[in-house]
């Protein structure tokens, strides 16, 4: 009796100097108690499954986590109470992704000061824009981050500065504008990469950990047949994880007239009017013979014009072969011309006779 009992204490000493150390990650979760008011102690025993996680022990009530690496071969299996709560597993499942992403590098963005905007043109229509490139970066580097984002073989993308080809080893700074905005055009060795140019945002990592905001844009449909389709990359939040979904769009072609979507024909001039005043050209207007000018709005008595018409729905003039009543319209005529000057002083005549009558 006497060993089993030192035993046990020397089991707890051993298991009291592990707690050194271990670190508390979440101490707001609390894990039932076991059934220890129950005469019948195997209950919990004979449910309970073992399993083993890498760095993770239940003790306490309390989901730790070993800071020292020395002492992981001190823990061989960790038991899981058969009434452990699911948010309990939630939050075991979170430590892991914690430590997968202790393991990826660190991402950060480059100084704007120290880094250039690159604009690459296509042929088939499709601009990409590079920012927060670092300004050592060289053309070798660039290419890499295209290769990176769109899967193309290098020896497929040749880059060319104001119609020449550029070095590999040559520095983005040197051939970059004052505004720190570099141009480039891009030629591919096979016409069918030009669907893997994505429309839309993302961002590249680097090995580094250096992070690359890519934007692709459509500005123009051209001649060519691979010019007609392109993929749009669109981000969708899903349950706090983003999906990217690819959408395939298709052009109209080069040339396309939009085609005529209904409207009416007057069968005495046989002219044609459309629905939509978009499909329509503004009728040009007739350039004057002499120069016309206006006083109306220097006649006081004419500051607030009224309806001429009484008719309010809308503006209708008597044409050929449509009347329009004008018996009930008013005729307004506008007053004589004075100027500033003579206004003033005619003011200031009516104010002094109106002193006058008050005192």
């Amino acid at each position: 009796m006497d060993e089993t009992n030192a035993g046990k204490e020397q089991e707890q000493l051993k298991y009291s100097n592990s707690n050194m150390y271990v670190e508390e990650l979440y101490e707001d979760i609390n894990v039932e108690s076991r059934n220890m008011d129950r005469k019948n102690f195997g209950v919990n025993t004979d449910d309970e499954k073992h399993c083993e996680f890498q760095n993770i022990t239940v003790h306490d009530n309390t989901l730790q986590k070993y800071t020292s690496y020395d002492r992981q071969d001190d823990i061989i299996a960790v038991s899981v109470p058969a009434n452990d709560t699911q948010q309990s597993k939630l939050h075991k499942k979170k430590c892991d992704d914690n430590s997968d992403a202790e393991n990826s590098p660190t991402r950060f963005y480059n100084d704007p000061e120290d880094s250039v905007t690159v604009c690459i043109n296509t042929e088939y229509g499709v601009l990409l824009e590079l920012y927060l490139v670092p300004k050592k970066f060289n053309i070798m580097d660039l290419k890499i981050i295209l290769v990176k984002d769109t899967g193309i073989s290098h020896e497929d993308l040749i880059l060319r500065y104001n119609g020449e080809d550029v070095n590999s080893d040559t520095s983005l700074v040197t051939i970059a504008e004052e505004n720190k905005l570099l141009s480039l055009t891009v030629l591919l060795g096979n016409a069918e990469d030009s669907l893997n140019i994505k429309l839309g945002c993302r961002e590249v990592v680097l090995s580094s950990g250096i992070v690359i905001k890519i934007i692709g844009k459509k500005f123009a449909v051209t001649k060519d047949t691979y010019s007609l389709e392109n993929v749009l990359l669109v981000n969708k939040k899903n349950e706090g994880k983003t999906d990217v979904e690819n959408i395939h769009i298709k052009w109209l072609p080069y040339g396309h007239h939009k085609p005529f979507l209904g409207g009416y024909r007057n069968i005495v001039t046989n002219c044609r009017y459309h629905n939509a005043s978009s499909q329509t050209k503004p009728i040009p207007r007739k350039t004057p013979q002499a120069v016309k000018t206006s006083r109306d709005t220097q006649t006081y008595k004419m500051r607030h014009f009224g309806n001429i018409t009484v008719n309010h729905m809308s503006t209708q003039f008597p044409k050929p072969g449509f009347f329009v009543s004008n018996c009930q319209n008013r005729v307004k005529t506008p007053g004589l011309y004075e100027t500033a000057d003579e206004y003033l002083a005619r003011v200031l005549t009516k104010v002094r006779r109106m002193l006058r009558s008050h005192k």
